[in-house]
């Protein structure tokens, strides 16, 4: 493979290259050596590698921006390597007229950085024909995607090209944008780039449409002070991704959700373990579950001391207490997040049943059934599965929501906030 030198490269090895501020999205091809990514995500940036072609992390080719659309986040590369033999036939058409809200999504990219790099698809629809501040040149799709998803292509049940993710945060929301083709393909036709005009993916679904994808779905990796190696950027891309889901000596997963779950709950130390029960708003374990013995009872029966509709990030959230300020309670708007957005598998580990959760991204966590405390015993432990939110019910005061599950079931439920449930945390 050919690499680029610069005078700093004779100076300083790779591997210290790709110490330095890096990232990575996804593109797709437009030729046979241009593609187009997100423009936020090689701005800024002085070395340019795309691998992934074909599927192969192992060979990447040195590329460069030959054209920008900075207000609808398109860059157009092209790869200069002499090693590169050119994109084969692409098997997609470009449709420029815009599709109805509803109209179901496809987008093919490349997600985290993981030992198992590969292609994947991520469903969903038109929500809005628009995007921030009604722009026509954008629309807002149902979609969970992530960072790493910029760049990829977004497809309609005929195989066209209608769009690329660009956006997936907008105003701390989980809110999921895509430049229309219509951008793309203007700013293709400028540079006198000839469109593509396969129908290869017409009829084509799930894994079918990936495999035909795979020749034109790449990963665009940037570097600042020139460009390195695949194999050094993925290692210190991996080496800080995983140093970054360690949050005050507590490991969390990123599903690619608006929060990144804790993989053990609180007093757990191993995913499996059932770890310690709480009642809602009370930050210490105990042994007896019963109303006389929750701190926040009344004399009155049946009445119950206000301590807050939401107790996320308070002096009663028992995640926060134990694991420091990082780490909260999830609401009930994350779980059901979890729930509508997430594979649930219910699987047994380690002798302990419960559900594998994996999310849009393909990472995923473990919840074991611990089953609820009450008085001083234990019930459906292996059955069912309790776990509290911040939440209040508003029917009730005496409840509070909870994540309730078993092999048949999963959903927000409300129930009584002295029960012992046991926590799984969140983080930012």
């Amino acid at each position: 493979m050919k690499y680029l030198y610069s005078l700093l490269l004779l100076i300083l090895p790779l591997s210290i290259l790709a110490q330095s501020p890096t990232t990575y999205s996804s593109g797709f091809a437009v030729s046979k050596n241009h593609l187009v990514t997100s423009f936020h995500t090689v701005k800024g940036f002085d070395g340019v590698l795309v691998t992934g072609i074909n599927g192969d992390m192992s060979q990447g080719y040195i590329a460069k921006v030959v054209a920008t659309d900075a207000p609808n986040d398109i860059a157009l590369l092209k790869i200069t390597d002499g090693n590169f033999s050119g994109f084969s036939q692409l098997p997609y058409s470009f449709k420029k007229t815009d599709d109805v809200v509803g109209a179901a999504t496809t987008a093919i990219g490349y997600g985290k950085l993981s030992e198992n790099n590969k292609v994947s698809s991520i469903e969903g629809k038109i929500s809005v024909n628009s995007g921030i501040s009604g722009s026509a040149d954008h629309f807002q799709t149902t979609m969970s995607t992530a960072s790493y998803n910029a760049g990829a292509p977004i497809v309609n049940n005929a195989g066209d090209v209608i769009g690329m993710v660009v956006s997936y945060v907008y105003n701390n929301k989980n809110i999921n944008f895509a430049t229309k083709s219509k951008a793309i393909t203007k700013l293709l036709i400028s540079k006198q780039i000839v469109l593509p005009q396969g129908t290869g993916l017409k009829g084509l679904k799930g894994n079918q449409r990936i495999a035909k994808m795979q020749s034109a779905t790449c990963m665009v990796m940037c570097f600042k002070g020139g460009v390195g190696t695949v194999s050094d950027f993925i290692a210190a891309k991996t080496s800080k991704i995983a140093k970054s889901n360690i949050v005050n000596g507590h490991e969390c997963v990123d599903l690619g959700l608006s929060v990144r779950w804790a993989t053990c709950n609180i007093g757990a130390s191993a995913p499996e373990d059932f770890g310690q029960f709480f009642s809602w708003g009370e930050t210490k374990t105990k042994k007896n579950f019963t109303p006389g013995d929750y701190t926040y009872k009344r004399e009155i029966a049946n009445s119950w001391i206000n301590i807050g509709d939401d107790i996320k990030d308070t002096k009663y959230d028992v995640a926060k207490i134990i694991w420091g300020n990082d780490w909260r309670l999830p609401t009930a708007v994350e779980v059901r997040e979890l729930l509508d957005k997430c594979e649930w598998q219910w699987i047994e580990e380690n002798d302990k049943s419960g559900y594998r959760i994996t999310g849009p991204n393909g990472n995923s966590i473990f919840l074991p059934a611990a089953g609820v405390k009450m008085l001083d015993e234990t019930y459906y432990e292996n059955s069912y599965g309790y776990y509290w939110t911040s939440n209040i019910s508003p029917s009730d005061a005496g409840n509070a929501y909870n994540l309730y599950f078993f092999s048949s079931y999963k959903g927000v439920d409300s129930v009584r906030r002295y029960f012992g449930h046991v926590v799984r945390g969140v983080t930012e």
